[in-house]
């Protein structure tokens, strides 16, 4: 025999729904429209709770500073742990740039266009095999915190390439 809508247990149906602890007060007496109301109004903050916990995740995990312990300092100055060749073997202790080698400065030039040459070199058109090798043996959150790095940096008075590299 079913049992009847006011010899139901609200409170323990909806910490059993829910997961929430017992409710006290008004909500205690709710009856059918009213244990409805709070069902739906609990579902909404538990869905609440799991998009603010979904999006933090995301957040958290996407950034590469948390997600990965990068150090673009080590890496512009010693290589990376995937391979890739310090900065500095070829554009300098400064990252001023090496004529007899070809390789333009680097220091104080925009991230963008870091990133932007290094994307270059990963792809079908680089056309310097030891860059390619750098760009490719780097993650997209490395190449990201290198290029943050040397963009940082203060480039030498006399370090220039023959281009503009305005932000």
């Amino acid at each position: 025999m079913p049992a009847s809508a006011s010899s139901i247990d609200r409170p323990a149906v909806v910490e059993t729904i829910t997961g929430f602890g017992a409710v006290s007060g008004a909500a205690a007496s709710c009856k059918k429209v009213g244990s409805g109301f709070l069902q739906k109004t609990m579902q909404a903050r538990r869905d609440l709770r799991f998009m603010c916990a979904a999006w933090l995740a995301l957040v958290v995990g996407a950034s590469p500073a948390w997600s990965q312990d990068i150090d673009p300092q080590r890496i512009v100055s010693s290589g990376s742990a995937g391979g890739a060749t310090a900065c500095v073997t070829c554009h300098g202790a400064t990252l001023a740039g090496n004529p007899a080698l070809k390789a333009p400065p680097l220091a104080g030039k925009p991230a963008s266009y870091i990133l932007a040459r290094l994307a270059h070199y990963a792809g079908p058109d680089g056309h310097n095999a030891l860059m390619k090798a750098v760009a490719t043996a780097l993650t997209l959150p490395e190449r990201e915190a290198v290029a943050g790095y040397i963009s940082r940096l203060r480039p030498a008075p006399d370090a220039t390439d023959g281009h503009d590299h305005k932000p």
